[in-house]
């Protein structure tokens, strides 16, 4: 956000040049009635469309990882209470070693699912999102350095910040 942040807001206006220029001129004292409250408030529609179902989403992939969490764990401790209970004072290495490789393999097991399931569906923000963030970022910029821009918002004020 941060690095979308400084990319919008840093680049050279040239206020001076543009001002001077018929065609902004033109656009500013006739904009005859075209403004850009459909368009904007589309963009927040679908962008609050988008991020309601990536909430939606990303809520089921947390259920998810906390559901296989209490699956291993549960096993660990099955396997823990079943392994005290058949070799109760007996310290074999061969079992020891064979309790860190089954430990090993549940941990393996759970960072091959997690990152399949969770990590690569995980979504920050979808497109319709990340559209209106710059849109509305770039407008309210503009705006600041040229306010007679105003006169293209008509029921609405285009402020720089997500959905």
């Amino acid at each position: 956000m941060d690095q979308l942040d400084s990319a919008i807001v840093s680049f050279d206006m040239h206020e001076d040049e543009l001002r001077g220029e018929f065609l902004y001129k033109y656009l500013t004292e006739n904009n005859d009635g075209s403004y850009i409250d459909n368009y904007y408030t589309g963009l927040k529609t679908d962008a609050m469309d988008s991020k309601r179902m990536n909430d939606n989403i990303n809520n089921e992939l947390y259920n998810s990882a906390l559901f296989f969490v209490y699956i291993c764990s549960g096993t660990t401790v099955v396997y823990y209470g079943m392994y005290q209970y058949i070799y109760r004072k007996k310290h074999f290495i061969f079992k020891i070693v064979f309790e860190h490789l089954f430990l090993i393999m549940f941990i393996g097991l759970y960072e091959l699912w997690f990152f399949k399931n969770i990590v690569i569906n995980y979504k920050f923000m979808s497109e319709d999102e990340l559209v209106y963030y710059i849109f509305s970022c770039y407008w309210d910029s503009v705006r600041n350095n040229y306010p007679e821009l105003v006169n293209f918002e008509k029921n609405v004020s285009i402020v720089c910040n997500s959905v």
